[in-house]
């Protein structure tokens, strides 16, 4: 994961505090609480 580059995107995306996962857009990954940003999808647990 590519937390680094997301950085700017994390502080970004970081407005929904609900868990939205999407995948190819770029994008909000929400894990435990976290959110990624990142053009990986992943999914969401928890």
């Amino acid at each position: 994961m590519i937390m680094n580059k997301s950085r700017k995107q994390y502080l970004r995306i970081k407005k929904p505090k609900k868990k939205n996962t999407k995948i190819g857009e770029g994008i909000i990954v929400v894990s435990d609480g976290k959110v990624h940003g990142g053009d990986i999808g992943l999914t969401c647990r928890g």
